[in-house]
């Protein structure tokens, strides 16, 4: 047998200004020489045994493919929707139109499995489900990191013999199409990917959970187009309404893992299947917003098969009727403010009620520091959302000339 030469330079994986957490390279490993850790900004991270390693540079291609070509802003090479699930109960219990339930049920009736992130506890993880039953546990919003753990195993032992779905923010979609990307089995799998606003870190679960002993465990985080975060409490399910850190300090996007501020994988043609967010158009099938009804962007045959099959209300909308009110679609951009660079320091450093009031944004004029900085954050995000807009609009009339 060759000599191994431990002399070689170790694989060179994503930095932690680029790196997404998907754990494609912990999974590929033939050895198991790489292993996942909490960073002390409460992001999960890996690092490399230099020991074990055989300098086999599996995990640097794969890491190296998720991070590249993901998608476009090509409107000509993706379909826009808004759509709905036909069953009552099942849009009932999804946050917008119930769009994922309903392509769920149809994989698991044809004898497939589905896999989406769970709220298990205090830990939210991907899970592999077989049961129409067992949907429920998958659906619904989850402002926090899911953990990929090995699931990417999980999906290799099933792709040879039945349709595997799996369901992601897309950053984690790109490390499963990146793992499986020569498989000889992968037109089996099926990939929808969710509409990201960026990913928080545990710090805000952890300190909430710490300053409030009785809450067991988050219920929910929204209720259609209502935010509203519900724990369970002595046994009770009750709404906090004043502002707390899972929810609003999701919504301040200080927090989110670096790659998250310049998003690569927010466009609107991508490598998924399907793309699937909230519709906040209020003015498209305004009569159907209560009810809840969703954004679906169909990218491949795949997609528009299984959509074609499952029970689904879906109506091709304008590209314009949906990115002027969800500018994530197409654009990844967002601004790092000083709180996410000094975020390990206050979360040591700071009282809870400090950390809230600067990372959900609550100060008052009486402390003039931190509410000018919410009066030049307010201004600076609203100068790029002007930019972004700009951007939008730009190709929405160089594609409408195209197509002339």
């Amino acid at each position: 047998m060759k000599s191994l030469n431990y002399n070689q330079p170790l694989p060179q994986l994503a930095s932690q200004y680029t790196c997404t957490g998907c754990m494609a390279c912990l999974n590929c490993c033939p050895v198991q020489a790489i292993q996942s850790y909490e960073g002390d900004d409460g992001h999960r991270y890996v690092k490399i045994d230099s020991d074990k390693c055989i300098r086999c540079k599996k995990c640097e291609k794969v890491c190296s493919l998720s991070l590249k070509n993901y998608g476009e802003n090509n409107i000509h090479k993706s379909k826009v929707y808004a759509a709905w699930n036909t069953d009552p109960l099942e849009r009932r219990k999804s946050t917008s139109g119930g769009i994922f339930s309903a392509v769920a049920r149809k994989v698991i009736e044809d004898k497939g499995v589905v896999i989406g992130a769970t709220l298990d506890d205090r830990v939210c993880k991907h899970i592999l489900i077989r049961n129409i039953e067992d949907i429920n546990i998958i659906q619904g919003s989850k402002y926090i990191e899911s953990s990929m753990g090995e699931i990417y195993k999980e999906i290799e032992k099933e792709l040879e013999n039945k349709k595997v779905l799996f369901s992601g923010v897309g950053c984690q979609c790109a490390g499963i199409l990146a793992y499986f990307d020569n498989h000889k089995f992968k037109n089996n799998l099926i990939t929808i990917d969710l509409v990201c606003g960026g990913v928080p870190s545990k710090i805000l679960l952890d300190k909430f959970y710490e300053n409030n002993p009785n809450v067991k465990r988050i219920v929910s985080f929204r209720d259609k187009d209502k935010y509203q975060l519900k724990v369970e409490e002595n046994k009770r399910v009750i709404e906090i309404k004043k502002k707390n850190l899972p929810l609003n300090g999701f919504n301040c996007d200080m927090t989110n893992r670096y790659s998250c501020y310049n998003c690569q994988f927010a466009c609107i043609h991508r490598k998924t299947d399907l793309t699937i967010g909230d519709l906040w158009n209020y003015d498209v099938y305004k009569e159907e917003h209560e009810k809840g009804i969703s954004t679906l962007i169909i990218h491949s045959e795949s997609g528009k098969k299984i959509i074609e099959t499952s029970s689904l209300e879906y109506h091709e909308i304008n590209w314009s009727d949906c990115l002027k009110s969800c500018r994530r679609i197409a654009c990844g951009k967002s601004h790092i403010f000083s709180p996410r660079y000094n975020l390990i320091e206050n979360s040591k450093k700071m009282s809870y009620d400090d950390f809230v009031e600067l990372y959900c944004i609550t100060m008052k004029p009486k402390n003039c520091f931190l509410f000018l900085f919410r009066i030049y954050r307010f201004i600076l995000n609203k100068f790029l959302f002007f930019k972004i807009d700009h951007k939008i609009n730009k190709f929405l009339k160089k594609n409408k000339r195209e197509n002339i």
